[in-house]
């Protein structure tokens, strides 16, 4: 996906300045290709990070950071309200909406969806940000 963005970036370096070919266009192949990988695998920080890659390519190769600003929230919000709709409707996904609410408060359910956080707070509050060091 990346790869096929580099090419598509290059052959369209005359048009990233464009709304419609410099920004909706790339998104509209890119998403649902990501909706696939999402319906398939339930791998979402690979698809976050193939979005926010390409993201990152587009600005760099000259599309109007203005376009990321303004559709860029509105885009976020569909996203995070799709995924609770069909969490909480249909019952796809609903570990997500568990990593999200045990995220935003560990200690409800401290034994099974927020021990790691948890863990995690209690190593950052005994070592700091550069750990104890090593102890015998």
């Amino acid at each position: 996906m990346i790869v096929f963005f580099a090419v598509y970036l290059t052959k369209q370096k005359d048009d990233l300045r464009n709304i419609w070919k410099g920004f909706i266009k790339p998104f509209l192949i890119l998403s649902p290709a990501i909706l696939v990988l999402l319906g398939v695998q339930s791998h979402f920080s690979a698809s976050v990070i193939i979005i926010l890659v390409v993201a990152v390519m587009m600005i760099v190769a000259g599309t109007r950071v203005a376009h990321f600003v303004s559709f860029g929230a509105a885009g976020a919000g569909a996203g995070i309200g799709l995924m609770y709709i069909l969490a909480k409707f249909f019952g796809i996904g609903t570990y997500r909406l568990t990593r999200i609410t045990s995220f935003l408060n560990p200690w409800a359910d401290a034994q099974d969806s927020g021990w790691q956080i948890i863990q995690s707070l209690y190593a950052i509050g005994s070592g700091g940000l550069f750990g104890v060091g090593l102890r015998r």
